[in-house]
């Protein structure tokens, strides 16, 4: 066992694992010396597992899954060659079939074919534990040489990558995958997933990343997250003048860090999503911004303040406005503070509505809230958003609650005289199968036959599993 624990998966070739194309013949023989050696252990191993078979040894499952390992490994290492081998075999003129078929379909299809053949979700995984783990375009390129020069001709493949600290040390980047990653996107609008646990970040990443090409920026918590760890979220803001996409609702800050009398102005920015904590909204500017998201645990007047503060600098343009409460709200973070969750969020919307004079549509996912009670946070007046047009409400596993609700029919029917409402969606989670056979016959009564006869369409949303939706 202590020979399997020291076996070293470092590759001295992992550069030629990215990017064949540089080979020649001498490496190539290294190469192929370099898989038999690798082979003939994993003969050993083989050998070893048998042996441990026949003796019911209590360590086999961790043999077999470390032979699982090395074959990758080999495998990997296999494919380098074949690559080469079957480009010897090509002639100078590529297959004009599959290069003809390249410029006839639509990138978002080959798109959609190649993300078939991957494991994982499509892009550049710069936060894979292992190169063995790294499914990317760089798989696809490596199949064969026809695939390899439609998936070098594509940048739109290359364009979407993750950084993180799975793989590499938090004080360092591993800067050729990435500056490699950003020749081949040539110039295409970048969309970047950071982790927030790499240190000193985006210092370090100077010169490397062109953050006027980066269009879509989500900054993710990493699981392990260290107070240590310096990344400051305002400063890749800053330097990413032409984001159009923003999503900040995955990333736990420290307040300190966020606590800065310069405002961040965003000036391309269209749809943001972010939780909302005291400070963090209130040193944002969208001018141009049409869809929020906004992810809170507590309504209390620190967050509502936060809000309106941005809405009144940001809100006149968004047009789609969305409020996630993905857990039981706090009640009880100030033993002078008498008042309701219900009563936090009537508060919040009357206070919010002013400030959003051309929203279209108004999401209120409270999947994981119960402030539920009387239902008062349904009644929104006609006047307060006069261009309203959808109304989604999703209530999570609240079902029995909203149904026991006598106020809840009434509700529904005040939501009638809503000028410009065209479209209201109640969704929940974890129905039964035979509940949501009775609510499609008969979905809570006269409130949605009030709707319905004012010409607003009621869609049901009853999912037997713990459904949420997506924020966009």
């Amino acid at each position: 066992m202590a020979g399997i624990a020291e076996w070293d998966f470092t590759s001295p070739y992992e550069a030629f694992l990215l990017d064949p194309s540089s080979l020649d013949e001498s490496t190539m023989a290294d190469i192929r010396q370099f898989v038999a050696k690798q082979e003939a252990r994993l003969s050993e191993l083989d050998n070893t597992i048998a042996h441990m078979s026949f003796r019911n040894d209590d360590h086999l499952e961790r043999v077999m899954s470390h032979r699982s390992a090395v074959n990758k490994f080999v495998v990997r290492h296999k494919a380098i060659l074949s690559i080469n081998v079957f480009s010897n075999r090509i002639p100078i003129e590529r297959p004009k079939s599959l290069l003809g078929i390249k410029s006839e379909v639509p990138v978002e299809i080959w798109c959609y074919i190649f993300k078939l053949c991957l494991p994982q979700p499509w892009g550049v995984n710069l936060s894979a534990s292992s190169p063995l783990d790294e499914y990317s375009p760089w798989a696809i390129a490596g199949v064969c040489m026809p695939w390899r020069d439609i998936a070098l001709g594509m940048p739109e493949l290359w364009s979407t990558f993750k950084m993180g600290t799975k793989r590499y040390d938090p004080e360092r980047i591993d800067r050729p995958p990435i500056a490699l990653t950003v020749k081949r996107a040539a110039g295409k609008p970048l969309s970047l997933t950071v982790d927030n646990n790499i240190n000193y970040f985006p210092d370090r990443a100077a010169g490397l990343i062109p953050w006027e090409q980066v269009h879509t920026l989500r900054v993710h918590q990493s699981r392990a997250i260290s107070r240590s760890v310096r990344f400051d979220t305002y400063q890749l803001l800053s330097l990413c003048k032409n984001l159009h996409t923003v999503d900040l609702c995955h990333d736990v800050f420290h307040e300190d860090g966020y606590r800065s009398k310069i405002a961040v102005i965003l000036p391309c920015v269209r749809r943001l999503s972010v939780t909302c904590t005291d400070t963090m909204l209130a040193n944002l500017r969208a001018p141009v911004l049409r869809e929020l998201a906004i992810t809170v645990d507590d309504f209390n007047e620190a967050r509502r303040r936060s809000v309106t503060n941005f809405l009144s600098h940001s809100g006149s343009g968004v047009q789609r406005f969305v409020v996630h409460a993905p857990r039981e709200m706090v009640t009880h973070l100030d033993i002078f503070d008498t008042t309701t969750p219900t009563q936090k969020l009537r508060s919040f919307i009357r206070e919010i509505c002013p400030l959003l004079p051309n929203l279209r549509e108004l999401d209120m996912n409270m999947m994981g809230s119960t402030p539920l009670q009387d239902l008062s946070w349904l009644a929104l007046e006609a006047s307060a958003l006069p261009h309203l047009t959808t109304l989604r409400f999703f209530l999570g596993d609240n079902l029995d609650k909203v149904r026991r609700s006598s106020g809840f029919t009434d509700r529904l029917r005040t939501l009638a005289g809503t000028r410009a409402l065209k479209e209201v969606v109640l969704g929940f989670a974890n129905v039964k199968p035979r509940m949501a056979h009775r609510l499609v016959h008969n979905p809570f009564g006269q409130g949605v036959e009030a709707l319905r006869g004012a010409g607003i369409k009621v869609n049901l949303i009853l999912d037997s599993g713990a459904w949420y939706p997506d924020y966009w």
